[in-house]
């Protein structure tokens, strides 16, 4: 009976012993992954008092707005061409090299330069807009850049059209537009698609996702791509505008975006003073924590 029962220990031992180390190599190996990836977070906030956050693994990075880009005050920028609206005159070209002599130790470089539209807008001007956006960049770029920087624009591309994307694909003539894009695709080192969030319903935001994030690979070259998130609800909701999204959204976006994008940048231009209790936060200090960033 003694014999049986040590029998029965030492299989015991044997099956826990080798789940134990099954449950290692599993945790190994997620960790190995995650590093592998490289997944890049990166912090466009502007609360004040905010802390140290590259103690966390999330990197900085620097946003040139449109009034910045013209070398005038934002309350100037906003009277002459509006909120999101393309200006109708483009910078001085020798002060967009300026600005790339400025920020030329930058590893990477947002230019928020909103307005390019595709859908209801004529084919020929649409191209001679795209050759304004190649043009900037390529001045910006005249600059003395630190080798291997970075620059992009937030939005575009590819064009990100709500009535486009269909079950989370891209209609055929969404696709032809993004096809146009391919100069400017040339001329940029990374790509800066814009999701932000509209709609409390999970499915609308994956929907819009799916879709731009498989035009962004389809036509990025290879090149990295960089999601812009908000933790809150994008003013085009009426009634959510500017509240924060539910934290278990929030975590579904980061983890979305793990699996099919190069890294995210964090965005808010609220000025409310940092809270280390948001639930926001708490959930990518979780995520960061994961995927190996601290």
């Amino acid at each position: 009976m003694t014999c049986l029962i040590s029998l029965i220990a030492k299989r015991f031992f044997c099956v826990a012993l080798s789940f134990v180390l099954v449950l290692l190599l599993a945790i190994t190996s997620t960790a190995n992954a995650a590093q592998e990836k490289n997944f890049r977070v990166f912090d466009c906030t502007t609360y004040p008092h905010k802390p140290d956050l590259t103690r966390f693994g999330v990197e900085t990075i620097r946003i040139i707005y449109g009034d910045e880009m013209f070398g005038i005050p934002l309350e100037t920028y906003f009277k002459r061409f509006g909120i999101g609206q393309k200006p109708d005159t483009l910078p001085s070209a020798n002060w967009l090299s300026k600005l790339g002599n400025i920020y030329q130790t930058e590893p990477l470089v947002v230019l928020d330069y909103e307005g390019l539209k595709a859908y209801d807008v004529a084919k020929d001007k649409y191209r001679n807009d795209i050759e304004e956006y190649v043009w900037i960049v390529q001045q910006f770029k005249a600059g003395k850049r630190q080798k291997g920087s970075m620059v992009g624009y937030y939005g575009v591309p590819p064009i990100a059209d709500l009535g486009r994307v269909v079950y989370g694909k891209p209609t055929s003539s969404l696709r032809a537009d993004n096809d146009i894009l391919k100069p400017l695709v040339d001329t940029v080192d990374v790509l800066f698609p814009s999701l932000y969030t509209r709609d409390p319903d999970p499915n609308d935001w994956l929907n819009i996702a799916a879709g731009t994030l498989a035009e962004a690979r389809r036509i990025s070259q290879g090149k990295p791509i960089f999601a812009f998130i908000w933790p809150r609800y994008h003013e085009m909701n009426k009634v959510l505008g500017g509240k924060p999204i539910p934290s278990k959204l929030w975590r579904q976006q980061l983890e979305y975006l793990y699996e099919n994008a190069d890294g995210i940048v964090i965005w808010d231009g609220n000025q409310n003073l940092w809270n280390e209790d948001w639930p926001w936060w708490q959930e990518t200090k979780v995520f960061l924590r994961l995927i190996g960033k601290y």
